[in-house]
């Protein structure tokens, strides 16, 4: 299934809950943790084809992602994206290693997350602040957009590894996860 997706930058998390309650959005899951690993092999080809490998780890759940290259669309992030649960991450970890892969990235964030009428609305709280992501149908991303004051300037279509770079500037890169975290 193809992912079909926006961010925008979330100035005041409560307003928007606040406008996804009036919208009649339902809350699927509250905030919970997620710790999320990429994987790649060594001089990073699937990052250098746009490609990528997780496994995300939330409130008891174990989720492998694949996801392919972004198609060209200037209003929308669009990629391939399969997913599946696993029972043991550290089995499954130990799989990868021993397969040739290596740990490439971590980046942790809090997530709620919303549906309305099949749509996915997640609010993500990130070590460099707080998005909105909206997946499902680009007509009715659109709406929900419009409905939650998101405009076209505000829509952001780089991945949370690229809005990590870009705050990190010319100083290291390395994982993007809170404070203490181990």
């Amino acid at each position: 299934m193809p992912e079909v997706e926006i961010k925008a930058r979330v100035r005041d998390p409560e307003e928007t809950v606040k406008r996804l309650e009036t919208l009649g959005a339902r809350l699927v899951r509250p905030r919970a943790f997620e710790d999320n690993v990429l994987w790649d092999l060594p001089g990073r080809p699937l990052a250098g084809a746009g490609r990528l490998l997780r496994v995300r780890t939330t409130a008891g759940r174990t989720i492998v992602t694949a996801k392919g290259p972004a198609a060209a669309d200037s209003r929308f992030k669009v990629r391939p994206e399969s997913e599946m649960e696993i029972a043991d991450d550290v089995a499954f970890a130990a799989v990868l290693a021993t397969a040739g892969f290596e740990r490439s990235w971590r980046y942790q964030k809090w997530r709620r997350e919303y549906e309305f009428g099949g749509t996915s609305i997640v609010i993500d709280e990130i070590p460099h602040g707080t998005f909105l992501e909206i997946e499902g149908e680009r007509d009715a991303i659109d709406a929900i957009a419009a409905a939650l004051g998101v405009g076209e300037s505000d829509r952001i279509l780089a991945t949370y590894r690229d809005i990590h770079e870009q705050t990190c500037g010319d100083g290291p890169v390395g994982d993007m996860v809170f404070p203490g975290a181990r």
